[in-house]
């Protein structure tokens, strides 16, 4: 700036004297001049105004064109180059203001190719540098020719573009890469569930780039059960990435597929993939609670995690987004949720309706198949391999392990009636056949692929602060103690909740203020489970003496409830 002003300073002196030297003539050596800072004659008044962009400068520049490394527009598979761009004023004089720069190209749109700035990160935008702009092009996967554009947007002048041709060599194959099986376990042929699965590759040269149009062949290690791939070869995509499709035979086991570069000795084989029902069965069904003696009688809001854990017939988690219901007998219940790597989760929680004896029954039941030995080994089952016939399930409200009239159940088809349908009566027994995708029978007398209810319940205590103590002389605490006992002797405190059930989860419970005998420490927390818990004391004192000692439960809340006992001694 300091320069041009300086020249406009000269300009005009000289004007002066040349005006002076010819009397004021009709033409000088500055005819031209506007008096505005600009000319008709290029070069005789300079200005910083962008105007162009374009490779080099002065005499140099190229408009439209852009700079490479050395000026070589062959690079290898997986090369780097500089890319530079120049914005100029109307003289091709370098503007030292910013201007925005942005590159694009059919590689670099496709993800093959990458720019990134002179601090290594990725972009497609720079700025100028005192009229200069450069960013770093590395092909990473593109092959053949790839056209760069650059664009900036130019005050007054619009939009202006430049460009430039590289020619990049096709990469050599270095290395075969596994990237994925989607999904990783998958169903047995005919089992109801998904039976294939989609196995993904990745072609890549001697610089880590991908490779594209490549041949490959696909191959399995083993053929079990008719398992088949769909394709058996391809070729890789602008990105490197080839595919094939693994088909389920009828017999569980696990496969892997290898991917072979034909006529060359470079290949790889994917991770093991299951192949399995992914249907539960009854006997890998598992009910699990947070806690069993939630604080919930008398308080709203409660919660406990419920999880059923499932897995198949190979013990196998079962396919992702299996479906499980969820029934409670009081509180609320979520109800449902599908299973995640075999397990899935809802929430229960505290308030009414309360049974009058304050237990739930918490009942989770999915689609599954029923319980048989393989005797043979053979992943499916024959006639006279012994099964376990379930009825239909139900909630089992008052825990006595048989249906009764009003308890919820789950109505399975009849198929005795025409059409089948359900009966709306509870089927206390079996159908007679194993029932489960790996019925492979084509007697319907042996077997049927109909699935059956898988079960679990649990009965947790919506449970009391209130603590209610008894004395007991035996170690399951059923038969009371008159307070007589022999010196030393043993004794068994039962510790419940106001409703008989166990005190909430967490509550402490303590022995103390022992007079006139000697009993041993009790100081513990009642365990998780909604039933009342039993605990031995050891006593001793005179005998024909009476001693006390108090035993006392506290809540996390500070819910203290407390009862005095006394002994004799004989």
């Amino acid at each position: 700036m300091q320069i041009q002003t300086t020249t406009k300073l000269i300009s005009a002196a000289l004007l002066s004297l040349l005006i002076s030297a010819c009397g004021g003539g009709d033409s000088s050596p500055l005819d031209g001049y506007d008096g505005g800072g600009s000319s008709s004659s290029a070069g005789i008044v300079d200005t910083t105004s962008p105007k162009k962009i374009g490779s080099g400068t002065g005499d140099n520049f190229t408009e439209g064109a852009m700079g490479v490394t050395n000026n070589i527009t062959d690079i290898s598979s997986g090369g780097t180059t500089t890319l530079t761009l120049y914005v100029v004023s109307s003289t091709n004089t370098p503007v030292t203001a910013p201007v925005s720069v942005s590159f694009i190209s059919d590689c670099v749109a496709a993800k093959q190719a990458v720019l990134k700035n002179a601090a290594g990160t990725e972009t497609s935008t720079v700025s100028t540098i005192n009229g200069r702009a450069t960013i770093n092009y590395t092909a990473n996967g593109c092959s053949g020719t790839d056209t760069i554009t650059a664009s900036a947007q130019l005050e007054d002048e619009g939009t202006k573009y430049a460009q430039v041709t590289l020619n990049i060599a096709a990469g050599t194959v270095g290395s075969i890469r596994f990237i994925e099986a989607t999904p990783t376990q998958i169903s047995l042929k005919g089992s109801g569930g998904r039976e294939n699965a989609i196995v993904k590759f990745q072609i890549l040269d001697g610089n880590g780039a991908p490779v594209q149009n490549t041949d490959i062949n696909f191959s399995t290690n083993i053929a079990t059960g008719g398992i088949t791939l769909t394709p058996t070869s391809a070729r890789s995509d602008a990105e490197g990435y080839v595919f094939t499709t693994i088909n389920a035979g009828t017999v569980a086991t696990v496969v892997s597929v290898t991917a072979t570069i034909p006529g060359i000795n470079i290949s790889t084989t994917s991770d093991n993939l299951t192949i399995s029902t992914g249907v539960p069965v009854q006997k890998n069904a598992s009910l699990s609670l947070s806690q069993y003696n939630p604080r919930a009688a008398d308080k709203d809001g409660t919660e406990i995690e419920v999880v059923l854990s499932l897995a198949d017939d190979f013990n196998n988690p079962v396919a992702d987004n299996t479906a499980v219901s969820f029934w409670a007998e009081g509180g609320s219940i979520a109800p449902s949720c599908t299973t995640l790597n075999g397990v899935c989760t809802v929430k229960w929680r505290s308030q009414d309706f309360r049974p009058d004896n304050m237990r739930v029954t918490i009942f989770a039941f999915a689609a599954g198949n029923e319980t048989f030995t393989d005797i043979n080994n053979n992943g499916r089952y024959d006639q006279g391999e012994p099964f376990v016939d379930l009825p239909e399930a139900f909630r089992d409200d008052n825990e006595n392990n048989i249906y009764d009239i009003g308890e919820k159940f789950v109505d399975l088809i009849d198929k005795s009636l025409n059409p089948p349908s359900l009966n709306g009566i509870y089927d206390a027994t079996g159908d007679g056949v194993y029932s489960g995708t790996l019925c492979y029978s084509d007697d319907a007398g042996i077997c049927t692929k109909d699935k059956i209810t898988i079960r679990r319940s649990w009965v947790i205590s919506m449970s009391s602060p209130i603590g209610v103590f008894g004395l007991y002389s035996d170690s399951s605490c059923t038969v009371e103690s008159n307070g007589n006992v022999s010196t030393p002797g043993d004794i068994y405190i039962l510790v419940s909740d106001y409703y008989g059930n166990s005190l909430p989860n967490g509550t402490s419970v303590k022995t103390s203020n022992a007079t006139g005998m000697t009993v041993s420490t009790l100081d513990t927390t009642v365990p998780n489970t909604p039933n009342p818990s039993c605990y031995p004391l050891s006593v001793s004192g005179t005998a024909g003496n009476t001693g006390r000692f108090t035993v006392s439960s506290e809540t996390r809340e500070g819910e203290i409830s407390s009862q005095q006992f006394s002994i004799t001694f004989n």
